[in-house]
């Protein structure tokens, strides 16, 4: 179950809308996930229990009642009025013949439950846009602490507001629908325990594969050593130490392939030049 899976369940879970199966599902991906996404949701069910509390939470109003009984009331009262006539050709009075007319309690029925609907609907409406507001404020949160930890809180402040901190943005080749990856470069890191910083979101899972950044030749053609080998989990950012040597002008690329197998251009599912200056 990804990061994303468990923001979703944890939301139903505090509002108690999980059937059987998907409590058993999220328990079980609540427990295999690290203590800091543990730490999370429970900081994220808990910011939705304060927001819930907030939400439109109400019964019709009293009033409902006797406006609706005082439409009855109207309606028995048209239904009982006298039949008007209409003038006819030649002047002579012609009689108006009743429709055939909805019964008033079907009347009051439909008048009470049109009422309901909309109290439910506005109901409905205020979650939803609550829930939206919560997910994309619990989202932003989560995806800055991933960023103030992945980092670290004395190099955060380089990413953010130092000029020498060049990020290189991964491009996805032909063929490749998911995935996304950043790496992040400053030299006063270098030899320090930062180093380069690559962040990963929403990578395949594959069983028996795994992930290799590596320099790659103008024709991806991966050469030398790899630099970096990882798997990943599914979490809604990974960051990863790239202790190998980051040169101005590389090309570098994420590949996927098999495990003790040698990637190939066919591998490559990331592309970044590093500037030259």
């Amino acid at each position: 179950m990804t990061l994303y899976e468990l923001l979703e369940s944890a939301h139903l879970d505090a509002m108690g809308l999980l059937d059987e199966t998907e409590q058993k599902a999220f328990e079980d991906g609540f427990r295999g996930a690290s203590p800091g996404v543990q730490a999370q949701i429970r900081a994220e069910q808990s910011r939705w229990a304060r927001t819930s509390a907030r939400m439109i939470d109400e019964e019709p109003p009293a009033s409902l009642k006797p406006r609706v009984l005082a439409r009855v009331a109207e309606a028995i009262e048209d239904e009982a009025a006298p039949v008007a006539g209409a003038i006819g050709r030649g002047g002579v009075i012609l009689p108006i013949q009743n429709a055939s007319r909805v019964s008033p309690l079907w009347r009051a029925a439909a008048i009470g439950f049109a009422t309901a609907a909309v109290i439910s609907l506005a109901t409905v409406l205020e979650q939803g846009y609550q829930a939206k507001k919560f997910n994309e404020e619990a989202l932003g949160d989560g995806l800055i602490g991933h960023l103030t930890i992945g980092f670290g809180k004395d190099y955060y402040h380089d990413v953010v507001f130092d000029s020498n901190t060049k990020q290189c943005v991964f491009h996805r080749t032909p063929g490749t629908t998911v995935g996304a990856a950043s790496l992040f470069i400053n030299p006063d890191w270098k030899g320090s325990r930062m180093g380069a910083r690559l962040f990963c979101e929403k990578l395949a899972v594959e069983p028996g594969k795994e992930y290799r950044l590596v320099e790659v030749d103008a024709n991806n053609k991966p050469i030398g050593k790899t630099l970096k080998e990882f798997n990943y989990d599914g979490t809604l950012l990974m960051s990863l130490k790239i202790d190998a040597a980051i040169s101005r002008g590389m090309r570098l690329a994420i590949v996927s392939v098999a495990r003790g197998v040698e990637a190939t251009a066919a591998d490559v599912i990331l592309i970044a030049d590093i500037p030259t200056a």
